[in-house]
């Protein structure tokens, strides 16, 4: 890749660096053993663009996970120099659910996922080895209470567009009923069930390798007699130096219910 940039007249530099696998390269004492991986950086007029050509899935502006893994040694016919390999790119998914609550407290309707950036591309790799069938199976095992009726894909070969999978589903059981309420959990994804920090003693900061966003939008009908009695209130968390916020925002009418939650790893 970096002889055929050359060639067509692109500023290109080779970038040796070690991958997440392999461990950090120490630079007060780098030597040859401490790469295992390389990657170009080529220039289009004054902006540098850090390529790898090996992800069939992937953008030819993002880079694997793989090689998120700090400093890398930049290497051209003139000099040498350290640079950071980060990536501008997040992985993103927009989950959207339309929901209709029957008086039994069963939910039914459609979700929808829109991802982009890393999650695309863990999605279409994962349908790529699985098949759409296999897929939808799988995802339905994670939501035991769940029957899919129906899903649909969207964008799965254009690597350029955010991938889009759709399921009509049926929730049975979802709300506890009594004789004049029912109380439902609108939130049924991107929950944490436990705690995934559990490590007493931290030596290391965690790390994420990319930033993560996830958003959540639901829209639930409530039955014909019911009004909207109480719903969750609006919060907002931003973490110390602005490395992630949680919103939670809502309103409601008397015969919907509407609210959005977003996760943002900066």
């Amino acid at each position: 890749m970096a002889a055929m940039l050359d060639h067509a007249g692109i500023r290109v530099e080779m970038v040796l660096l070690s991958t997440r696998g392999n461990g950090f390269v120490r630079v007060d004492n780098a030597t040859i053993r401490q790469f295992n991986y390389t990657i170009c950086r080529a220039y289009i007029d004054t902006t540098a663009y850090l390529l790898d050509a090996t992800e069939k899935y992937l953008p030819w502006n993002i880079l694997p996970r793989r090689c998120m893994n700090g400093i890398a040694l930049a290497i051209s016919q003139e000099q040498y120099h350290w640079i950071d390999v980060e990536s501008k790119a997040k992985a993103r998914t927009v989950a959207s659910a339309d929901l209709v609550l029957n008086d039994n407290g069963e939910l039914q309707g459609k979700l929808t996922y829109t991802r982009s950036g890393y999650d695309a591309y863990d999605m279409r790799i994962d349908i790529q080895k699985k098949g759409k069938e296999s897929y939808v199976e799988d995802f339905g095992k994670t939501q035991q209470s769940w029957n899919i009726l129906k899903s649909e894909f969207q964008n799965l070969d254009d690597i350029e567009k955010s991938a889009i999978e759709s399921h009509e589903i049926s929730i049975q059981d979802h709300g506890v009923t009594t004789n004049e309420l029912i109380y439902i959990d609108p939130f049924i994804i991107f929950k944490e069930d436990e705690n995934p920090f559990k490590v007493e003693k931290r030596q290391f900061p965690i790390d994420f390798c990319v930033r993560s966003e996830k958003v959540y939008i639901t829209n639930v009908t409530i039955p014909d007699g019911y009004v909207v009695d109480e719903i969750p209130q609006p919060k907002v968390t931003v973490l110390p130096e602005n490395k992630g916020k949680f919103f939670l925002h809502r309103y409601a009418n008397r015969q919907q219910i509407n609210g959005s939650q977003y996760y943002s790893d900066q």
